[in-house]
C-alpha cells in the first residue's frame, strides 16, 4: 500500500492521510471512544517476515491449527523471504536463512505425512502490479527464491497471488527450473480479471504452456 485513505463523499474521491512509506498495512480500526482518531496497523516492508524474527513459536502454532482442522497442506511463511522484500528491511542477506526458519517451521508442524508449499509472491506489492521489475529482475530474483525453497525443503512451489501476465510467467519458468511441483494462482479484480486488467482466461492459457501441475 501507500498511505492511509479518507474520503468524505462515499468514496468518490478520497485524500491521502499520511503514511506513504507503510508498505503493508494489517488493521485499521476507529478509536471506540473518539470517532476522529484512527488507529492503524502499519507493517512495514518486512510485512509477515518480520514474524520469522519475532515470534516464530506463533507460526508454528498456526501452523498446527491448520493441520488440526485437516490441512495436508501448509504454506510456508515465505511470502516476503525474496531478498528483494528484506532489503527494504536491512535484512537482503538473510533471504537463505529465512526461507529456510520458514520451511523448518512448516515442517515441524505437518511433519512428512503432509506437505509443505513455498510460496513465491509478487516481487513488490501484490496490490500493484505496475510496480513489476523488468524482465531480466523478475528471471534473476524468482529463480533465486525458488532454489532457495527448494534447497530448504520445500515440497511443492506456490507461485501465488499473481497480479499480472509477465511476472506470472518469469515465476513460474523459475520455479520449474527446481523440479519440484508447481502451483499458480492469480490476484483478481472480481470480473474474471488480474489486477494488472489483463483477462484471466489469458493469464491462465499463457501460464498453461509453461505446464505447471496446478493452476
Amino acid at each position: 500500500g501507500n498511505g492511509v485513505y479518507r474520503s468524505r463523499d462515499g468514496g468518490r474521491s478520497w485524500q491521502r492521510m499520511g503514511l506513504g512509506a507503510s508498505e503493508h498495512i494489517g488493521r485499521i480500526l476507529v478509536h471506540p471512544k473518539d470517532g476522529n482518531v484512527v488507529l492503524v496497523a502499519a507493517e512495514g516492508p518486512l510485512w509477515s517476515a518480520r514474524a520469522l524474527l519475532d515470534d516464530p513459536t506463533m507460526i508454528l502454532r498456526i501452523h498446527r491449527a491448520y493441520v488440526a482442522a485437516g490441512a495436508e497442506v501448509l504454506t510456508a511463511n515465505t511470502f516476503r523471504t525474496q531478498a528483494r522484500a528484506l532489503a527494504r528491511g536491512g535484512l537482503g542477506e538473510r533471504a537463505a536463512e529465512l526461507t529456510q526458519i520458514a520451511i523448518e517451521v512448516a515442517r515441524r508442524a505437518v511433519g512428512h505425512t503432509g506437505f509443505v508449499a513455498g510460496s513465491m509472491a509478487p516481487l513488490e506489492d501484490c496490490w500493484q502490479p505496475e510496480l513489476a521489475p523488468d524482465d531480466v529482475a523478475l528471471a534473476r530474483e524468482h529463480a533465486e527464491h525458488a532454489s532457495n525453497l527448494a534447497c530448504a525443503g520445500a515440497d511443492l512451489l506456490l507461485v501465488e497471488t499473481m497480479n499480472n501476465i509477465r511476472e506470472a510467467r518469469a515465476a513460474v519458468q523459475a520455479a520449474k527450473t527446481t523440479g519440484l511441483p508447481v502451483w499458480v494462482s492469480f490476484a483478481c479484480d472480481g470480473a474474471a480479471r488480474l489486477l494488472s486488467s489483463e483477462p484471466l482466461e489469458d493469464a491462465l492459457a499463457a501460464v498453461g504452456a509453461l505446464e505447471p501441475d496446478l493452476a
